[in-house]
């Protein structure tokens, strides 16, 4: 069981952290994806993608404290109630938008897909809280197993987007 609490403490860690970092990199950028969601006023809306990537990057520095990981894993169940209560507003108005999940660094829209990413999230960070005993042994090994679950998570992302992309394209063209 610590083995794979410890790969989960690493998935969570690796996503976010490559969903923080392009997000601080282009706040400006982020701060108009969350605009276009029109789920909270401009100004609350620019406060909340200011300050967004700062928290994902310190729940996900938080994760790696044995005393301090669960406030971490709580700072993170607070992005993605936020992210669900978005994505929940903009699938149900049939708007079409960016996610900006990973900032500029991987384009997605706001989809079912997003709806899966952010359970597997949750699953994992309940996971981690219910288990509550800090990562136990940063080794190698745990380290890309951690790795290698963010990757297939960013690659079907990937997939689904492109396949999104090419049905819309074979709509136009009909």
């Amino acid at each position: 069981m610590t083995q794979a609490y410890d790969i989960i403490l690493l998935f969570i860690f690796t996503t976010f952290l490559i969903s923080a970092i392009p997000k601080l990199i282009n706040l400006k950028y982020f701060i108009t994806l969350v605009h276009s969601y029109e789920v909270l006023p401009r100004f609350i809306g620019t406060i909340y993608g200011v300050l967004l990537p700062f928290i994902e990057l310190g729940g996900t520095l938080l994760l790696l404290s044995k005393t301090y990981y669960i406030y971490g894993s709580l700072f993170l169940l607070f992005v993605l109630l936020s992210f669900t209560i978005a994505v929940t507003f903009v699938i149900r108005a049939k708007r079409d938008i960016k996610c900006g999940c990973y900032g500029k660094f991987l384009d997605s829209k706001v989809d079912s897909f997003t709806i899966i990413k952010i359970i597997i999230l949750v699953i994992s960070n309940l996971f981690i809280i219910s288990n509550a005993q800090g990562y136990s042994d940063m080794n190698l090994t745990n380290l890309l197993l951690g790795l290698f679950f963010t990757i297939t998570l960013l690659l079907l992302q990937k997939i689904w987007s492109t396949y999104r992309v090419a049905v819309e394209q074979l709509k136009l063209s009909e």
